[in-house]
């Protein structure tokens, strides 16, 4: 059954600390794929933002610490074409027989020092979990770090994925399909499930969020895996995973992770209209 909350509403978070709320910031891929004599060309844009499919914030290239197309023979490179004010511009080529290939992103790490009022505030938005609050209230201390996963299968024929698609491809956390997504239509289920390092995360968080706005909120077996639906128009996967640090100088790890799906009639954003047409200083 179809599990959709109110537009913009904060997560629950579990007790042990898995996460994902409409306030979150995740990076994601937009884009298409056009067909240029025996190769495939793949423009895509990436974006951090509040809520999709709304375009926000360009993700700064000397942040990036990978960005490639993954075929079932080999890994090209992601290019950076500009950077605009909300999104990367990047492209890349593909001549690879597959019919589908994964396209990913993975940000270096970052760190970001809360003060006591942004604290409470983000705790409010998760929800108080229990684990978090209660080494807050002993550290008085919120020193995080983390980084951003994304992904985006991209279809380029109407043949059946490879089995490498729905294997992880060992990013620090990502969501991992069971199935086809390129075969999966309008309101039928489907599975992802959730990795850290080619190992599943039981219990985690999953969202997937539409172009209208609603959210889906599975929690993950313990496998990892959650069923969803999947809307009408676009969409956007994502969750976070979020550890206590073992570095003494820092209270916590927290990796983000995203996945889209673009296919071939795919010739335009999902909000075209927004589009940002002024560069950003480099």
């Amino acid at each position: 059954m179809k599990n959709v909350f109110s537009r913009q509403l904060p997560c629950a978070l579990l007790l042990s600390v898995f996460c994902t709320t409409a306030s979150a910031h995740p990076t994601w891929f937009d884009g298409a794929v056009k067909q240029r004599g025996e190769r495939f060309e793949i423009a895509l844009k990436l974006t951090t933002s509040h809520f999709f499919p709304k375009y926000e914030t360009a993700v700064s290239p000397e942040r990036l610490q990978q960005a490639n197309l993954i075929t079932p023979s080999a890994v090209a490179p992601l290019l950076v074409q500009d950077r605009m004010d909300d999104h990367l511009q990047m492209r890349g080529l593909v001549s690879d027989e597959s019919s589908a290939v994964w396209a990913v992103a993975q940000t270096k790490m970052a760190e970001i020092e809360l003060g006591p009022a942004s604290v409470q505030l983000y705790l409010s938005e998760l929800g108080q979990p229990k684990a978090v609050t209660s080494r807050y209230e002993k550290t008085k201390r919120w020193r995080e770090r983390y980084n951003k996963n994304a992904k985006v299968w991209v279809q380029l024929s109407t043949a059946p994925a490879p089995k490498s698609m729905l294997l992880p491809v060992q990013l620090p956390y990502e969501l991992v399909p069971r199935t086809d997504l390129s075969r999966v239509k309008a309101d039928a289920s489907f599975v992802l499930c959730a990795y850290a390092h080619g190992k599943a995360v039981p219990g985690a968080f999953i969202s997937l969020s539409d172009s209208d706005g609603e959210h889906q909120h599975q929690y993950a077996d313990q496998k990892g895996c959650a069923t969803l639906t999947r809307p009408s128009g676009a969409f956007l996967a994502h969750s976070i995973y979020i550890q206590e640090s073992t570095d003494p100088d820092w209270d916590w790890q927290s990796h983000f992770a995203s996945l889209r799906l673009i296919q071939p009639e795919s010739t335009s954003s999902p909000q075209q209209s927004q589009l940002s047409t002024k560069k950003a200083r480099l």
